[in-house]
């Protein structure tokens, strides 16, 4: 993961740099020109291995995207919901755990509607033209930027949102324990025999 990590965050870097350059350019109907060197240069030089390692991210992506998504519906289905089901059904006051679950349901939401704009983005980057249509390419890459930044968010709220409810179960499991506690034995039935 932190491999993963480092990689990205390399090719951000550089990919910013590039994307600096082409935005600070004089653009003439979406295109660079020879005479734009040298960034002119540096894009048609860089552009396929920008695409090959554009598609390794996507697929890496991809992977993360299906194992983060299973666990977050687990989290959800297996975890919350049904918790919070016994605890509305024994009566007891949840109201804390449900909120923070109904919360949880909207960052996952946001997860995905952002995950599919991130996806659209990038296959639409990846099937670009980046060889004759340099600098549209590079303003679509900062699209794509935008998406996964937007995306990494929603991740944090999910995120936020789990250790939330893991402290607000831990103050109701801490509440539920201490009435019990507190809760006198049952007082023996004044006919029952010794």
């Amino acid at each position: 993961m932190k491999k993963y990590g480092i990689i990205i965050a390399v090719s951000a870097v550089l990919v910013s740099a590039v994307v600096a350059q082409v935005l600070h350019a004089q653009p003439q109907e979406g295109q660079l020109k020879p005479g734009d060197s040298p960034l002119y240069a540096t894009v048609e030089m860089n552009c396929l291995d920008v695409k090959m390692e554009l598609s390794k991210i996507y697929e890496q992506d991809g992977l993360n995207r299906v194992n983060a998504g299973q666990l977050y519906e687990t989290m959800s289905s297996r975890l919350m919901t049904r918790l919070n089901a016994k605890v509305v059904s024994d009566r007891l006051d949840g109201t804390e755990l449900v909120r923070i679950a109904a919360d949880y349901e909207d960052a996952l939401q946001e997860f995905r509607d952002e995950y599919h704009d991130y996806e659209v983005a990038m296959n639409a980057l990846l099937n670009a033209d980046c060889q004759s249509r340099q600098q549209a390419f590079y303003l679509a890459l900062t699209e794509v930027r935008a998406s996964r930044e937007a995306v990494y968010e929603s991740v944090e709220a999910i995120d936020t949102a789990t250790k939330e409810y893991y402290e607000a179960y831990e103050e109701f499991r801490d509440d539920y324990l201490s009435d019990a506690d507190d809760t006198p034995p049952a007082r023996e039935d004044a006919n029952s025999v010794e």
